[in-house]
């Protein structure tokens, strides 16, 4: 079921355009919601999302963003995603999912960090 969570963040890095959108638009549920703290407010449109990841992947030429650790309870998904260049990681992401039936993304709330207390 989390296969279209690593599918989402994977796609960060890939630098085709056309296969960065079909990869993100195969892991998100109609009515999906996607937040962090870098968006003004909720993405709720394919293009807008779409556009959000177009402008890390030229903004980060090379870097990559990839799941580091997943678990899940009661139906919510808990991800520790890693952003950088190859195996370095410059940054770390929290991230809560719901997934519908079909394991897709219907809700994608991102935080700062890596959960640890500052």
């Amino acid at each position: 079921m989390a296969d279209h969570l690593t599918d989402f963040f994977r796609a960060w890095g890939e630098s085709d355009p056309d296969a960065q959108g079909k990869a993100l638009r195969a892991a998100l549920a109609p009515g999906f919601t996607y937040v962090d703290p870098r968006v003004p407010g909720p993405i709720a449109t394919e293009g807008e999302l779409l556009d959000y990841v177009a402008a890390f992947t030229s903004g980060a030429p090379g870097w990559q963003a990839r799941v580091l650790r997943h678990d899940a309870h009661h139906g919510f998904h808990r991800l520790l995603v890693g952003f950088g260049e190859g195996e370095t990681i410059q940054m770390h992401g929290t991230y809560f999912a719901r997934l519908d039936d079909l394991g897709r993304i219907e809700t994608l709330a991102g935080f700062r960090g890596d959960g640890a207390a500052a």
